[in-house]
């Protein structure tokens, strides 16, 4: 299944999928509002309607709450969303308004609300934004402008952009992501067909493109990608040809290299468990489950999950625990959840799944782009 950028675009924009626990508790029940005494709490950015779903996490079962006060209202509609490793802060890319938002994230509830600073302007179309496993850094794609931009985090959430900031990218960064050791950056470049790689400055977060930087996918118009967590392997999920890319990463100098590709019915979304034995990839329809060879990196396709009927998987995300998958139907404004299991990484619906964004069902689309899950 193939579309043109504009319906790409519309349809899925760049989906993202933030995962937050605060310590102890235990899960959330099946009901709407009230609170929630979850580990974990995913949000969701609604970029049509301006505004950010906000639930619960039963991380024993996958069973999602809204809480008390979802939605939230964006300080701007933001296309993609991203927490803090710590689950402190909340910060959101708004592709109409060429910035970037920030959030204070209540520990005990889970709710969002806007902080007194910013907004931050830095490039244009921020379609991407990622915070590094360290917690110093927030970085966005820059559609608009071909580039990525770096902001430093103070103790109170307020961002400062870095030195040098923002940094040329390809032609149309769509995605962006840090390895877990916050050593460099990885930028799909959807127009240019490549991926862009970084070294990230442990003190300033200056980047600085390695040497052969941008390096070529199989296919075209990656849009998505994903590190195993030993950071070995780069994943690239390449909409138009439906394919993902296999990248081996030097670790020494960040360089990619070019190892193979698999090949199904849809590319939009990747993501990986925390074992790294297990990838998922949101085919537009279904999510697709495939194993890792953790020598090589070679994926093996194990079949698609079972999704409700009418469903489209267009956004893919795990929790921390590597126990869930988070699937965005940008259509039937829902998430799927799914419980992997632990003996061959399928997945099972959890019971309650489509869980929707609002309740009562909205009357027009809400335009979901992003989802992001507080640890």
């Amino acid at each position: 299944m193939k579309f043109s950028c504009k319906a790409r675009k519309a349809l899925t924009a760049l989906l993202v999928i933030v995962l937050t626990s605060c310590g102890g508790g235990g899960g959330s029940g099946g009901g709407g509002g009230g609170g929630s005494s979850a580990a974990e709490f995913l949000y969701v950015s609604n970029f049509s309607a301006g505004n950010i779903s906000m639930f619960g996490v039963n991380d024993s079962t996958g069973t999602l709450s809204l809480l008390a006060e979802s939605p939230v209202a964006a300080t701007a509609p933001a296309y993609s969303i991203a927490t803090d490793p710590v689950g402190t802060f909340a910060y959101g890319a708004s592709s109409v308004g060429n910035q970037v938002n920030a959030y204070a994230i209540d520990a005990s509830t889970g709710e969002l609300s806007a902080l007194s600073y910013g907004p931050y302007f830095s490039g244009l179309g921020q379609v991407a934004i990622t915070v590094d496993p360290a917690g110093k850094w927030v970085l966005t794609a820059n559609q608009g402008s071909n580039n990525v931009s770096v902001f430093a985090i103070a103790s109170s959430g307020a961002l400062t952009e870095v030195p040098g900031s923002p940094f040329d990218a390809g032609t149309t960064p769509w995605a962006i992501t840090v390895d877990a050791k916050s050593q460099y950056a990885f930028v799909a470049n959807a127009g240019s067909n490549n991926v862009s790689v970084f070294t990230v400055n442990a003190s300033t977060g200056v980047l600085t493109p390695v040497a052969g930087s941008p390096f070529a996918t199989t296919g075209a118009h990656p849009q998505s990608l994903a590190v195993d967590p030993a950071g070995n392997f780069l994943y690239s999920a390449d909409f138009s040809a439906s394919d993902v890319s296999i990248f081996a990463i030097d670790a020494t100098t960040g360089a990619l290299k070019l190892i193979g590709s698999a090949q199904h019915q849809g590319a939009w979304s990747i993501a990986i468990e925390s074992t790294g034995h297990y990838a998922y990839v949101a085919t537009g329809l279904s999510v697709e489950v495939y194993g890792i060879d953790s020598s090589t990196g070679a994926l093996t396709d194990f079949g698609a999950a079972p999704a409700p009927a009418n469903s489209r998987a267009v956004f893919v995300a795990t929790n921390l625990a590597g126990t869930l998958v988070f699937a965005l139907d940008n259509t039937g404004n829902a998430v799927n959840v799914y419980n992997i299991s632990g003996t061959n990484g399928s997945l099972s619906l959890a019971s309650g799944s489509p869980f929707g964004l609002e309740s009562p069902p909205p009357a027009l689309g809400l335009g979901p782009t992003s989802l992001a899950v507080w640890h």
